[in-house]
């Protein structure tokens, strides 16, 4: 058999296993027999004769012609970096060869990064396809099919599931949700993304009012849960960022501000239970009606209480909960410059810091209240921050403004 009437491919899976397919053209109903060598040395074979819908669709025989396998355990040529070559036995020919790094498996988070910066660049083609009105069934067809692919990473990345992780099969059926594609968004809302289940639900609540409020959705992904990094498969137009060093809310906020398109940036904190798309619209009126240049949410509002500050006056009273941090004119962020991540307690304290530095400048600081959770071990808490941590926060801040005072405050005319 010719080397050239063989046809194949290798690909190393999220979990460190590996998958691929082998198929002699001239000889389409054969299963052929593939060695999977590490540097030259054979560890494992198998028989090419697993279906794959995707062989099929493109005409590599009856579809049966795939190969799943994992390389045996503590084999000791996988000690440092290391070439595995898969290889047709009877002829030699080489289906593909994959260069590992020292250790064997990278870690699940180092994969989903360079899955996120593909997807990265992916997105920013998508949005420029639709900005220029080319092909757009081709670039919902291509988003679905991201959606099914994200399935099946979900399901063998993570096989032993929690009880509150996301069910795989959420993304089996491409994007189920929608939010308006808005060239000029008054809001740039921005959400920092934990836990995926608890911002799909966010998201889940919060889009009925985003087309009337004209707000865009930013989610910050640090890396926490792997799952986050499947979101944008599910939720069309979701803007996604991910770096691993915007690991506390306000670290997210900085990032997200730089690509934000908004008037006003609404910085998010952790998911409230039942958040309500009514309060978001409340504050895209109340904020059009009113623009003060500063809002704070109840979290820093409790932590000026805490540290003694002047109380504040209330702009805009909601009905229901949003987990509101911070509402800003971009403007105004850029005056202020960002927040200060050395003060992060979990109690938006930054945000604190920041309403002060808007009181030196004059600036109107107002509060934004929202009702209290029926059961307060319900509320959250604004991400877990060791106790030495915390001291050290309200230390620096003590240090910084002293026994200074946000009034005079300037109301907005």
């Amino acid at each position: 058999m010719a080397e050239q009437s063989l046809r194949g491919d290798l690909r190393e899976r999220v979990d460190g296993g590996f998958e691929g397919w082998c198929w002699a053209p001239d000889r389409p109903e054969e299963r052929l027999v593939v060695d999977l060598l590490v540097n030259d040395t054979l560890a494992a074979s198998i028989v090419a004769a697993v279906f794959r819908r995707d062989l099929q669709l493109r005409g590599i025989g009856d579809g049966r012609h795939g190969f799943s396998l994992r390389l045996p355990p503590n084999l000791p040529q996988t000690a440092g970096e290391h070439i595995v070559t898969a290889r047709e036995r009877a002829s030699g020919f080489v289906v593909g060869r994959v260069l590992r790094s020292p250790g064997g498996e990278q870690p699940g988070a180092a994969r989903l990064d360079r899955v996120a910066e593909a997807m990265d660049g992916l997105w920013l083609r998508l949005e420029a396809a639709q900005a220029a009105r080319a092909v757009p069934a081709a670039a919902d067809r291509l988003r679905e099919s991201l959606g099914v692919l994200a399935g099946r990473l979900a399901a063998r990345h993570a096989p032993h599931r929690g009880p509150d992780d996301i069910d795989p099969g959420l993304y089996s059926h491409g994007p189920t949700m929608r939010l308006p594609d808005l060239p000029q968004p008054a809001f740039s809302v921005v959400l920092y993304a934990r836990n995926a289940q608890a911002t799909l639900r966010h998201l889940a609540a919060l889009a009925p009012a985003a087309d009337l409020a004209a707000a865009e959705f930013i989610v910050v992904d640090p890396g926490c849960d792997p799952y986050v990094a499947l979101l944008p498969a599910q939720v069309r137009n979701l803007r996604y960022l991910r770096d691993s060093a915007a690991d506390t809310p306000a670290a997210a906020a900085n990032l997200a501000a730089g690509s934000a398109r908004g008037e006003r940036l609404l910085l998010l904190g952790e998911p409230p239970p039942e958040p309500s798309a009514a309060s978001l619209l409340a504050l895209a009126r109340a904020s059009a009606r009113r623009s003060p240049p500063l809002l704070v949410g109840p979290p820093a509002t409790a932590a000026l209480r805490r540290i003694g500050e002047a109380a504040l006056p209330e702009a805009v009273r909601l009905h229901g909960r949003l987990g509101v941090t911070l509402c800003v004119d971009r403007a105004t962020w850029r005056d202020l410059g960002p927040l200060d991540t050395a003060l992060h307690d979990g109690a938006a304290l930054e945000c604190a810091d920041f309403a002060c530095r808007a009181g030196l400048l004059g600036l109107a600081v107002l509060t934004v209240g929202e009702p209290a959770a029926a059961d307060p071990a319900a509320a959250p808490a604004g991400g877990q921050v060791a106790p030495a941590a915390a001291r050290r926060a309200l230390a620096a801040f003590t240090a910084r403004w002293g026994a200074a005072r946000l009034d005079p405050v300037r109301r907005p005319a």
